[in-house]
């Protein structure tokens, strides 16, 4: 069961995370703590990240790691079904560890534990970067302990967009009974090749097909003489049922993409350029509508909303749609009929108050343009606090019960115990804020959802003035 918190920035980030396990025929729980950080500037880089995990330690754990454990067990009467509680008072008694040949000075730890840290450092110029790695661990289990430090410091120059230089000195410090240092030196070339170098070596070409049908007012036909092309330079055209084919493709992603010209006005129905891999099939379709279905999807002050899915609904199925930057989506319709619209409340960003979203019905004739929308109104409120400074204080303090009104709506509320005060179903605009009958200046909420916190405190001789 975890638990994380996290904040990220362009520039800057940090997390942390807690982590909460049980298993059965174990001593304890088991827990972890990690907190990681972030963060970059220009030509530097930095991260770092410490924990500490501590897992329970398991029955068979222990019988596997004191081979005597089983015969002191059967000299006390015990037997290999001594239960946990029974078998941690035991590893707790001096004597008992003596018995199973555990020096009287050493520290039993029946809880596993990992304690680690990391730091990277970076600089990058250009085609130059430099690296330096820093990594901390430590194992403690049983009667047993060890830690490792591994460094290593790495420059890497470009020579070409797709050759490097690399070269890195690496330190190992392995502490269990003693330091054992062991360095690592690295030099050498790193190319990356844009196709196999050995061809011949390819164990498998698969091969890529599909149909292309185009969709009109007297149904669906199979599209001839399209031109389809692979990668950008393999190129082939459909043949009279509509259907194309590219042989001895090699393993990998490759581009597929349709280009198909007409004199009358189309739409594509699937998407005309597709990644996908070898063996597999990829479909075009095409649509000449007879009508046309334009619609927008607007927030409550008239701006259109992007990337919002709208789902239309007609004699022939249905047709997923997708806003553009000003909001708007184009359906195209080839059969006249009545058909249904309603917006994807998943698509919808969070603000958005979506109880009175209703679905639209449109009925379209044979080369008619029908329009629809869709509003939005974004969620806005304004709150906060009216203070007054008191001087015997030195410090703000709140003032309730005192007349919040927002003048351009008429509207008004009162402040609570803590001076607290709150207007919900905000529209956007400037508006003029007054306590108590005094005007006390303005707030601006913009188009978008909003929460807006603004603070009122009053000077002495203006709260004096709006007390009476």
């Amino acid at each position: 069961m975890p638990i994380a918190l996290s904040y990220d920035r362009s520039r800057f980030g940090a997390g942390a995370q807690y982590e909460y396990s049980r298993t059965s025929h174990a001593f304890s729980a088991g827990q972890a703590y990690r907190g990681s950080f972030r963060w970059s500037e220009q030509h530097f880089q930095m991260s770092a990240n410490a924990g500490l995990d501590t897992q329970a330690l398991g029955v068979d754990s222990v019988f596997s790691a004191f081979p005597g454990l089983n015969v002191a067990l059967a000299q006390l009467g015990l037997g290999a079904n001594t239960s946990i509680e029974q078998l941690v008072i035991l590893l707790q008694n001096r004597a008992f560890l003596n018995s199973l040949g555990i020096a009287p000075s050493a520290t039993l730890q029946l809880v596993p534990r990992n304690s680690y840290a990391g730091l990277n450092l970076s600089w990058r110029s250009g085609r130059q970067v430099l690296e330096l790695n820093s990594n901390y661990n430590r194992n403690s289990f049983l009667t047993q302990q060890n830690t490792t430090v591994l460094q290593t410091v790495r420059y890497r120059r470009g020579l070409t967009n797709f050759t490097e230089l690399v070269t890195s000195f690496t330190l190992l410090d392995s502490l269990a009974l003693a330091h054992r240092w062991s360095p690592v030196w690295e030099i050498g070339l790193r190319h990356q090749f844009r196709s196999s170098p050995f061809p011949h070596l390819h164990q498998h070409n698969g091969m890529i097909s599909g149909t292309e049908r185009q969709q009109d007012s007297s149904g669906i036909q199979v599209v001839q003489a399209a031109e389809i092309t692979l990668d950008g330079d393999r190129r082939t055209t459909s043949n009279s049922q509509g259907n194309y084919r590219f042989s001895s493709v090699r393993p990998g992603v490759h581009t597929v993409q349709i280009a198909f010209k007409s004199s009358r006005p189309f739409w594509y129905t699937t998407s005309s350029k597709v990644s996908t891999t070898a063996d597999s099939i990829v479909d075009f379709g095409m649509i000449y509508p007879a009508a046309q279905v334009i619609g927008y999807v607007l927030n409550d002050v008239g701006m259109g909303l992007p990337d919002i899915g709208v789902l239309l609904k007609g004699p022939q199925g249905e047709m997923n749609l997708t806003t553009d930057q000003g909001g708007k989506f184009v359906a195209p319709v080839a059969q006249s009929g009545s058909y249904s619209a309603h917006v994807d409340v998943e698509s919808v960003p969070d603000g958005y108050a979506l109880e009175d979203l209703q679905l639209a019905s449109i009925s379209v004739g044979e080369g008619e343009f029908k329009k629809v929308s869709f509003t939005l109104p974004a969620i806005r409120a304004l709150a906060g606090s009216v203070q007054t400074y008191d001087s015997a204080k030195e410090a703000y303090i709140s003032l309730p019960g005192m007349t919040v009104q927002i003048a351009e709506l008429k509207r008004q509320t009162i402040t609570d115990g803590s001076g607290r005060y709150s207007f919900r179903n905000m529209p956007s605009g400037i508006f003029t804020i007054l306590v108590n009958g005094q005007q006390y200046g303005q707030v601006q909420l913009s188009a978008a959802p909003q929460l807006l916190r603004h603070d009122i405190k009053l000077t002495s001789s203006t709260s004096a003035l709006a007390k009476r």
